[in-house]
């Protein structure tokens, strides 16, 4: 049986996975992107991180909604463990590796996404 930190941080992995491809489309596979796309992909994402981490920090649910936190995760926010373990993962999934879940080397990253010309 699932326990309530494990209920929140499965909606969460599917949240985090579902913001990183929305960023993802709107600006690596964009047709205007240009040699700063992964600079300005990561600074998406980091300054998401940043904004979701006060909010969630502060128990700020209206910052949240505006920032697109689903309502299925509100309440995980006021339990102490489970929001360092929120915090943990936004870090982990926007910031640590903000390409992938697995730390894949930019060289790799900057040959698959060379800029439309």
């Amino acid at each position: 049986m699932e326990d309530e930190s494990d209920r929140c941080l499965k909606r969460l992995d599917e949240w985090l996975m579902t913001t990183k491809n929305r960023n993802y489309n709107k600006i690596i596979k964009s047709p205007n992107n240009d040699s700063n796309v992964l600079l300005e992909y990561e600074n998406v994402l980091d300054n998401l991180a940043i904004k979701l981490i006060d909010a969630i920090k502060k128990e700020d649910t209206d910052m949240l909604t505006k920032l697109d936190w689903p309502n299925e995760l509100m309440e995980c926010i006021h339990d102490s463990n489970i929001k360092m373990l929120i915090i943990d993962e936004i870090e982990k999934w926007f910031k640590h590796f903000p390409h992938t879940r697995n730390g894949i080397q930019i060289d790799d990253l900057e040959r698959e996404f060379k800029p439309i010309r």
